[in-house]
């Protein structure tokens, strides 16, 4: 197997679960469903990039649990967007989140009691990635 279906097919059902979980996590008016116009895992069907960012820029839209934010551009020359969903508390101490994030990145910086009580105040954050072969 080559390296592209591999990827693709580890990442893929990251991308699924996440679809169908978003309704639920952000108490969308939009379901993936109904901005996509078909059911996501369908057979022969899959939303492509530009579907799924818009989707994305929707529910940014419609829910101050979700804040997108510009990470780059991909090797294709499109822009790569990372999408923040947390609550409503948790949103508005996200600078603080990401500053504590960073004084932690390295536990050779910190003494361990610090490093033990920065852990304690923050908060797990999972990235998710994608990336579609070039076609």
């Amino acid at each position: 197997m080559s390296f592209w279906p591999r990827k693709i097919a580890l990442t893929l059902p990251v991308l699924l679960i996440s679809l169908f979980l978003l309704p639920s996590l952000l108490s969308a008016q939009t379901s993936p469903e109904a901005f996509l116009g078909f059911k996501v895992g369908a057979d022969r069907k899959l939303a492509d990039y530009n579907q799924i960012q818009a989707y994305f820029q929707k529910l940014e839209k419609e829910t101050s649990r979700l804040k997108l934010f510009h990470i780059g551009e991909s090797t294709l020359k499109k822009p790569m967007i990372m999408a923040v969903i947390t609550s409503e508390a948790n949103m508005a101490k996200l600078d603080d989140y990401r500053a504590l994030a960073k004084k932690i990145k390295d536990p050779r910086t910190l003494p361990i009691e610090e490093a033990r009580k920065l852990t304690k105040e923050g908060k797990l954050i999972l990235l998710i990635t994608l990336q579609y072969p070039r076609r």
